[in-house]
């Protein structure tokens, strides 16, 4: 009888892997803590942009995230650091963001949820906020340019952040910006998760070089939930931005989608 409660026990405690069907893959089991440390992240944020005269319009980017997470016995707590963006061309307007403005981003501190026995990982809403503060989630961005929010983000005596622009119209947009991000996907191993990417982007433009930059964009994000995706490698324990974007320029970080 001692036995069969002890099976019984056992059988109860087992907790199956989690399979997500849209990214082809089970969750793998580890160990509380195991996911402490620093790591690389990268993401692609895929939108529909309503660009005027031409109409709807492919555009996003991708981002490029130094993550430091440690482990309290219980939870996690996470730091989002942001060290490079590329942007995706749109209409053959094609547009960039210095690493120095990518960094002047606040750093962040999502809520990270992970089950160890079924490998699911979840994140809370959170918000990265560009060139605009005192700004709560349930108020509206501000659309007014002259609105005492907005602030020179990455200290170039510009307002907003900077933004260059090249191809069809070569200039400079200065803008703010409210990002809504979710995370949602599976742990698979130590030291690698990934999965899907919810987003929402709120911009404002503050000015520009050029009357043609100056148009507010509505965007949304893409339909096909496989080209909003994020995905997570372990680096060193005292890996800076700098190592990341080195190791995605010499191609020991790939840019390619993980599943």
């Amino acid at each position: 009888m001692l036995r069969v409660l002890l099976f019984g026990l056992a059988v109860s405690s087992c907790v199956a892997p989690v399979y997500d069907d849209r990214l082809g893959v089970s969750g793998v089991a580890t160990s509380e803590g195991a996911l402490a440390g620093r790591f690389g992240l990268v993401s692609s944020s895929a939108d529909l942009a309503q660009v005027p005269l031409l109409g709807e319009q492919v555009g996003g980017g991708m981002t490029m995230v130094l993550v430091e997470r440690s482990f309290d016995g219980s939870a996690y707590t996470q730091r989002n650091s942001i060290c490079r963006v590329i942007n995706y061309e749109v209409a053959g307007l094609a547009s960039a963001l210095s690493e120095d403005t990518a960094r002047a981003v606040p750093v962040v501190s999502p809520r990270i949820a992970v089950d160890h026995a079924s490998g699911a990982v979840t994140t809370d809403t959170f918000y990265e906020m560009w060139a605009v503060q005192d700004l709560t989630p349930d108020d509206a961005m501000p659309t007014d340019a002259s609105d005492a929010r907005f602030y020179d983000m990455d200290d170039d005596g510009k307002p907003g952040a900077t933004m260059t622009t090249s191809g069809l119209v070569t200039g400079e947009v200065y803008f703010a910006q409210r990002k809504a991000l979710s995370f949602e996907g599976v742990v698979r191993g130590p030291d690698e998760l990934f999965g899907l990417l919810t987003h929402k982007k709120e911009a404002t433009v503050i000015g520009a070089t050029d009357e043609l930059l100056r148009t507010q964009t509505v965007r949304a994000q893409h339909p096909d939930p496989k080209l909003s995706w994020w995905h997570e490698l372990r680096l060193a324990d005292d890996a800076s931005c700098d190592d990341l974007t080195a190791a995605v320029d010499d191609g020991g970080f790939s840019l390619l989608r993980p599943f």
